[in-house]
């Protein structure tokens, strides 16, 4: 079986997180979480929270406008899925990490490319703004993230929220966006 990389690559050419094709200001912005993961900055010395703030700040840009939907894939055990993350992450890096907010930030290859790593950056991402919720007191629209749980998590003014209404168990985003797209 061929592993197929011109998605990956047609990505890295074009390195945007939305659509030029949008000009004017969209009600919701729907966005792909381990897309963007290879698009915010990465700190070439900096720790896991300077990456996480970076998120913030990203999500926060979009949140002056409008609602934001983040959904990540999920790395369930024996998915069908797996035994190709698993093949990636042997020829790539085999590197596993134990990353905590204060943790230097390794080298963006070395995380995203091994599943186990990326998982944790995830859940630090989506753990750091359930903590954040005070911070979105003033923001009128939403934040709904769709982390590790089957049950996303709405943030807004100062609530948080589990969306029941939009609970799967798929794994990847590619899938779950649509779906949740159709709830808007």
């Amino acid at each position: 079986m061929k592993i197929a990389t011109l998605k990956s690559t047609l990505k890295r050419k074009l390195q945007v997180t939305q659509s030029a094709r949008l000009s004017s200001t969209p009600y919701t912005i729907v966005t792909d979480g381990c897309a963007v993961l290879w698009c915010i900055h990465w700190p070439a010395n900096g720790t896991v929270q300077d990456f996480v703030n970076s998120w913030w700040r990203f999500v926060l840009l979009h949140l002056s406008s409008c609602d934001v939907y983040l959904i990540f894939d999920r790395y369930h055990p024996y998915s069908i899925k797996s035994g190709t993350r698993t093949g990636r992450a042997s020829s790539c890096n085999k590197v596993c990490h134990k990353l905590i907010t204060l943790t230097p930030l390794p080298a963006k290859q070395i995380i995203l490319t091994n599943f186990e790593n990326k998982v944790q950056l995830i859940d630090l991402i989506c753990e750091d703004f359930r903590c954040r919720e005070n911070d979105l007191q003033e923001v009128h629209h939403k934040l709904i993230i769709t982390g590790s749980s089957d049950i996303p998590v709405e943030i807004h003014r100062n609530n948080i929220m589990d969306r029941v209404d939009l609970r799967t168990t798929h794994e990847e985003a590619d899938v779950i966006i649509p779906r949740q797209s159709c709830r808007l």
